[in-house]
C-alpha cells in the first residue's frame, strides 16, 4: 500500500529517537507492502513471457512452417528437412507439383473362371485348351454356382471336342477316351424309325437313313452330348458316357410349333436379327430339361425375316419359354413368355429403335481387342449381370444380358448395339481376362460413340488399394496438388521426398495420369495416358535437381 508524503510526515513529527524528534526528510519516499511486492512479480512473468513469444516468431519467419498434410492421408509424409543429399541442396523454397488425374473407366473383378482339368485315358493332360461356349461360366459378367451345366469346347493332344459337363465346387474334372462309334436308331412314340432326322454328337452332325438308323464316329469319355430332332418333333438331349463302340435308342415326342411376329420399327442393319429361345421358369419336367438351349450357342439362335417373321420348331408341349431378339439396332420393349402348345401359337414382340452405342475395344497399347464381350444392362443392378430364370441351364450369352443388350466386338475391335431406356451402363470383359471395364451412359437417349479401354493382355495384377505414390529422385521440399477428375482439388501438402507420397483413388480404374513439376529451369511434365490401377503404381517426378534459392539468385 503506498501513502502520500504528507501523511509520512505528520507521523514521523510525533517520534522521537534517542530523546529527540526526528526531522523532517527533505526528499519524498514510497513504500511498498505484500500485495505490491506480488504485483511486481507478476508483471515481470508477463515481460518474459513476451520476450520469449517475440524469439519464436522470429524462428518462424526464417524457414520453420507448420506441417500440412491431406485430408485422410496422415501426417506430413518424411521429414521435415531432411538431410541433403551428395550434390543436392534442400531447397528453402518448394518446387510445385501438379498431378492430374482424368478418369477413363472403373475396373471390376470378376469372378475367376472355373478350373478345367482335362484326363486321357487315367492320364492328366497338361494345359489343355478349354473355351466356354454356353452356360453361366461362358459369360465372365455372370455368377457361376456349383451345379451349373456348361458346354465346353476341348483341344488336347491334337484332338478336339465339345462336352456338356455341370460345374463342382472345385471346378470340372473331365476324362476323355479314346475315338467310338455311336450307333442308334431314332424312332417315335410307335416305334417307327423317323427317317433324315437330324443328330448332333459332341459337335459332329449327321442325318438318319430311310430306318432312322445313322452312327457317328467321337472321342469317347464323359459327358458326351447328343441331340436329335425332326420335323414336327420336340427337340431331346441325351448325355454320355462311352469309352467304347456303343448303341443307343433316341425316342422323340410330338413338338410344338410357335410363329413369331415382330412389329414397330423394321429390323435393318447389316446383321439380321436372331430370336433365341430361352425358359421361362426352372424346368420342372424332363422334357423342358432335355431342351438344347445350348446348341443356339452354335447355331446362332433363329433369323428374323425382313418382314419380322421366325418360325420356332422343336419345342416340348407343355414347356413355358421366353423369346429373346437379338440386334445391333432394335429392342424388344418386352421379352414375352409362352406356353408351347399342340397345335400352333402365335406370339407377338414390339420392336423399336434404341440409341445406337458405338465405339472400338482397345488394350491400353493401343491395340484393338476383337471378339470381347459388350453388355449393357440397368445401371442400379449391380457389377455383375443378374441370373435370370433358368441360369442353370448352358444357355447362350445373349440369355444372361437378356434385360439389356450384348454384342461382341468384331475383327477390328468395333461394336455396335441398341441401348434400351431402361438402363444405362455398359460393361466389357474379355475371355481371358478377369477383370470389366465399366462406363457409365447418362442422360439423354441418343446416338453416342464410346471405345473401351481394357487392360492389357499382360496385364495379371490381383485387386488390392488403388492408390499412386509419387517418388522423387532427390530429397527437397515440393508442394504437392492433386486435381482429379470429377471431385473437388485436394488441398495443397508439403512434401519432402524421402518416402513415396500417397494418392489414394476412389476404385481401381483406367486413368489418365499428367504429373507437372515447376522446376528452377522451367516446367518439367510427366504424361502416362491410360493407366490401369488395380494396386499401389509408383509415379516418378521428372528429374530435377533441387537447389537453394539463394544460391540460384546469386548465380543469375
Amino acid at each position: 500500500m503506498f501513502f502520500s508524503t504528507s501523511h509520512r510526515a505528520r507521523r514521523d513529527s510525533g517520534r522521537r529517537v534517542h530523546g529527540g524528534p526526528v526531522a523532517p526528510s527533505s526528499a519524498p519516499r514510497f513504500a511498498v507492502g505484500e500485495r505490491g511486492r506480488a504485483h511486481v512479480l507478476l508483471m515481470g512473468l508477463a515481460g518474459a513471457l513476451l520476450a520469449l513469444a517475440t524469439y519464436q516468431g522470429v524462428a518462424l519467419a526464417f524457414g520453420h512452417e507448420p506441417e500440412v498434410a491431406m485430408p485422410g492421408d496422415g501426417p506430413l509424409v518424411g521429414a521435415l528437412t531432411p538431410p541433403p543429399a551428395p550434390g543436392i541442396v534442400a531447397d528453402e523454397a518448394e518446387v510445385e507439383v501438379r498431378v492430374d488425374i482424368g478418369w477413363r473407366s472403373d475396373l471390376i473383378a470378376l469372378p475367376p473362371r472355373p478350373a478345367c482339368r482335362v484326363w486321357n485315358c487315367d492320364q492328366e493332360v497338361p494345359a489343355p485348351e478349354v473355351e466356354w461356349l454356353a452356360g453361366s461360366a461362358a459369360l465372365p459378367l455372370v455368377e457361376h454356382r456349383a451345379g451349373d451345366q456348361q458346354l465346353i469346347r476341348v483341344r488336347a493332344q491334337g484332338r478336339e471336342t465339345m462336352r456338356l459337363v455341370r460345374l463342382r465346387a472345385d471346378g470340372v474334372d473331365l476324362r476323355l477316351g479314346p475315338d467310338v462309334l455311336v450307333r442308334g436308331r431314332v424312332v417315335d412314340a410307335r416305334g417307327e424309325g423317323l427317317a433324315a432326322a437330324v443328330v448332333w454328337a459332341a459337335g459332329v452332325e449327321t442325318k438318319t437313313d430311310a430306318d432312322g438308323e445313322f452312327e457317328v464316329s467321337v472321342v469317347g469319355g464323359e459327358g458326351v452330348p447328343l441331340v436329335t430332332w425332326a420335323d414336327g418333333m420336340a427337340a431331346q438331349t441325351l448325355v454320355l458316357e462311352t469309352f467304347c463302340n456303343s448303341t443307343v435308342r433316341v425316342v422323340l415326342q410330338p413338338g410344338a410349333h410357335v410363329r413369331l411376329r415382330a412389329v414397330g420399327a423394321v429390323a435393318t442393319g447389316a446383321k439380321p436379327a436372331r430370336v433365341y429361345v430361352l425358359p421361362a421358369r426352372e424346368p420342372r419336367t424332363s422334357t423342358e430339361a432335355q431342351y438344347p438351349f445350348f446348341l443356339q450357342s452354335i447355331r446362332g439362335g433363329e433369323p428374323l425375316s425382313a418382314r419380322g417373321l421366325a418360325s420356332l420348331s422343336h419345342l416340348p408341349i407343355g414347356g413355358r419359354f421366353r423369346f429373346l431378339i437379338a440386334h445391333d439396332e432394335m429392342v424388344a420393349d418386352t421379352v414375352p413368355s409362352s406356353e408351347a402348345r399342340g397345335r400352333p401359337t402365335e406370339v407377338t414382340v414390339l420392336l423399336a429403335r434404341g440409341a445406337i452405342v458405338r465405339g472400338k475395344v482397345r488394350d491400353t497399347a493401343g491395340h484393338a481387342v476383337p471378339g470381347a464381350f459388350v453388355a449393357a444392362w440397368p445401371e442400379d443392378s449391380g457389377e455383375l449381370l443378374q441370373r435370370e430364370p433358368g441360369a442353370g441351364c448352358a444357355l447362350p450369352a445373349p440369355a444372361y444380358a437378356a434385360r439389356g443388350s450384348f454384342t461382341r466386338s468384331a475383327d477390328d475391335g468395333s461394336f455396335t448395339f441398341a441401348r434400351s431406356p431402361r438402363f444405362g451402363a455398359v460393361r466389357l470383359a474379355t475371355v481371358a481376362s478377369t477383370w470389366a471395364v465399366e462406363v457409365a451412359l447418362r442422360g439423354a437417349l441418343a446416338d453416342v460413340e464410346q471405345d473401351l479401354m481394357l487392360p492389357g493382355s499382360d496385364f495379371d495384377a490381383t485387386a488390392g488399394d488403388a492408390r499412386l505414390r509419387l517418388c522423387a529422385s532427390a530429397p527437397g521440399r515440393y508442394r504437392v496438388r492433386v486435381v482429379e477428375e470429377g471431385k473437388q482439388p485436394r488441398p495443397a501438402a508439403s512434401w519432402t521426398g524421402t518416402v513415396p507420397f500417397p494418392i489414394p483413388l476412389r476404385s481401381a480404374a483406367v486413368v489418365d495420369v499428367k504429373v507437372t513439376l515447376l522446376g528452377r529451369d522451367g516446367r518439367h511434365v510427366c504424361a502416362l495416358p491410360s493407366l490401369p490401377i488395380v494396386d499401389v503404381v509408383d509415379v516418378a517426378l521428372p528429374a530435377e535437381p533441387i537447389v537453394s534459392t539463394r544460391d540460384a539468385s546469386s548465380t543469375r
